[in-house]
């Protein structure tokens, strides 16, 4: 009997822990007004604190789920949010991705390598990236969506298909909410 308890709450506490944790290695992210950047502790931006739910669902037309933060934990630092629409059969989301030089790897910032680099090398690897102007210090439409270089960010805002013009312009009215948050 003793040992059926046990076993019950060492379960109870397993699944405790798993749904406290997210399960998926994301979380959702606590949302603030987007009047600015918030910072984690380490001083680097949080994406999912550059745009609002609430923005997030006026400019793709429909509800959103709660917006997930990831950590790729790469090398680069990169930082992403998620902001993926209730319903299944949607064709468009909206994807935030941080990098910043603060938040590149060590051996990465030792051998002088920065965000601007990363903006050029990937404007360069592309071939159907198209420039955009008007946004950041510089931008390009091309695959994953709008790369800008902003100072020491470089933000990629991808809502989906690249092939479609109207989510180029998604992207652009998106990235002059987001950029100035930067």
């Amino acid at each position: 009997m003793r040992t059926k308890r046990c076993l019950a709450l060492l379960t109870f506490c397993v699944l405790l822990f798993v749904a406290g944790c997210g399960g998926s290695g994301k979380t959702v992210a606590p949302q603030g007004d987007a009047g600015g950047a918030k910072k984690t502790a380490k001083g680097l931006v949080d994406p999912c604190a550059l745009l609002t739910k609430a923005e997030a669902e006026a400019a793709l037309g429909e509800q959103v789920k709660e917006p997930e933060f990831t950590d790729t934990k790469n090398p680069l630092g990169q930082k992403l949010c998620l902001y993926s629409p209730v319903s299944e059969k949607a064709k468009r989301f909206i994807q935030l991705s941080v990098v910043q030089n603060e938040g590149m790897g060590k051996s990465l910032r030792d051998q002088g390598y920065n965000v601007e680099q990363l903006y050029e090398e990937t404007k360069n690897n592309l071939t159907d990236a198209k420039p955009v102007s008007g946004i950041g210090d510089g931008a390009f439409w091309g695959t994953n969506g709008l790369h800008v270089l902003k100072g020491n960010f470089y933000l990629n805002i991808s809502v989906g298909n690249t092939s479609i013009p109207q989510n180029l312009e998604l992207a652009k009215g998106l990235a002059e909410k987001v950029v100035p948050r930067l």
